[in-house]
């Protein structure tokens, strides 16, 4: 595992908006893999959005409060940042 992406990568919704993010692994061979439901997902401030790590809907963001966190997703010791905003 060379690094993982997050998509999207900058999402700014209303309050109340949920989405998908999805979590990819890049490998050192370029081959890539969706591990959404592998990764452990985090959010930096739960008060303005909050994170799933439910199995079937993990990564699905809800925007709680206006602002933003970063949403860290980690598999192992790698890891991807995305910073989600609430309007």
């Amino acid at each position: 595992l060379s690094s993982i992406e997050i998509a999207p990568d900058q999402p700014s919704r209303p309050v109340g908006f949920t989405e998908q993010l999805s979590a990819t692994a890049l490998y050192s061979d370029n081959n890539t893999q969706d591990i959404t439901e592998s990764v452990v997902w985090t959010s930096s401030d739960k008060s303005v959005v909050t994170v799933s790590n439910v199995k079937g809907s993990r990564g699905i963001i809800t925007r709680i409060a206006v602002g933003s966190a970063t949403i860290t997703a980690r598999l192992g010791t790698s890891s991807a940042t995305a910073t989600v905003t609430a309007w």
